[in-house]
């Protein structure tokens, strides 16, 4: 059985935020810390290629269209982000990532 492989394209502001996160657990923590935090979100991304439906309406759970005319679906990724992305033929537009602790809900107003 084959599987339909998408492409996972990163908006600017989500390459931005992972040069952040990156920033932040180098300074915080170590590099190889920092290294492994961003090897993890990557890879969670990824993993989308395989299975993009497997993410949440995020629409309905925000309670309006974030990207229109698109669906916008969230994923989290281990307890600490979500990562919002709409498909779009067979690309996977990956257009926010949020710190679960961030009150990502006022920033998408």
């Amino acid at each position: 059985m084959e599987f339909e492989s998408y492409s996972v394209i990163l908006a600017p502001a989500v390459e931005q935020e992972l040069a952040e996160i990156y920033a932040y657990f180098s300074a915080q923590f170590s590099e190889e810390i920092a290294k492994r935090r961003i090897g993890m979100i990557v890879q969670a991304l990824e993993s989308l290629q395989i299975f993009p439906e497997r993410g949440f309406n995020a629409d309905n759970r925000f309670g309006k269209q974030i990207d229109p005319p698109h669906l916008t679906r969230g994923y989290v990724i281990g307890k600490d982000y979500i990562a919002l992305y709409r498909v779009v033929e067979n690309e996977v537009r990956v257009g926010h990532l949020f710190a679960t602790k961030s009150d990502y809900v006022k920033l998408l107003k």
